[in-house]
């Protein structure tokens, strides 16, 4: 299957069907994953050179800067996943993506 123009959501999620459609937490999680296809399209992959391991924190940097992600919010979703925190390293990558540089 061509998953390209695909973004994917786990309707597994534990809160899916108590009403997370229509949570603003799943608005953040659909714009990260549209980051990752920015990132994409700009790089030509989801893990570019330049985020290294970090790149889960690199598509949220890219998503809060570009995309309108709630810091906040999806800091607080994601706190015990340290691969998706973004701090100023991961922002600063996420702007040079954005402006081209994806090595």
């Amino acid at each position: 299957m061509d998953y390209r123009n695909k973004i994917m959501f786990n309707t597994g999620y534990v809160l899916w069907d108590l009403g997370a459609r229509g949570d603003p937490w799943m608005l953040d999680a659909a714009k990260h994953e549209l980051a990752h296809r920015s990132i994409s399209i700009a790089c030509g992959t989801v893990r570019p050179k330049i985020a290294g391991a970090r790149y889960e924190a690199v598509t949220n940097a890219y998503a809060y800067q570009f995309m309108g992600v709630n810091s906040q919010r999806n800091e607080y979703h994601q706190s015990r996943l340290e691969e998706y925190a973004a701090g100023d390293t991961e922002m600063a990558i996420a702007q040079q993506i954005h402006d081209g540089t994806c090595s």
